[in-house]
């Protein structure tokens, strides 16, 4: 299905700010308040920002340079979701 539904696989560009996270690609854009995820978590290669059980942005932690970047990058998440799950 996900093959099949231009937009959905592939590069995206996401961007954090204190009210929502935005992702965008050549096919589609969108965003989600903080208080809208599901969940955050991560494995060894990966970072996963749910936005319900079956769907995530799935970061490669590739992507950042070192691993303080990769840190900073999850304690902003951690965060945001957690500042926006308290005032709820």
């Amino acid at each position: 299905m996900a093959r099949e539904s231009k937009g959905i696989l592939g590069d995206h560009q996401l961007e954090i700010s204190e009210q929502e996270i935005r992702w965008s690609n050549d096919m589609t854009s969108g965003a989600t308040q903080w208080k809208g995820l599901e969940s955050f978590s991560e494995t060894k290669d990966y970072f996963f920002i749910f936005i319900n059980k079956a769907s995530a942005h799935v970061i490669p932690k590739r992507f950042f340079e070192t691993e303080t970047e990769e840190v900073q990058f999850a304690e902003q998440v951690r965060a945001h979701m957690k500042t926006a799950n308290h005032n709820t």
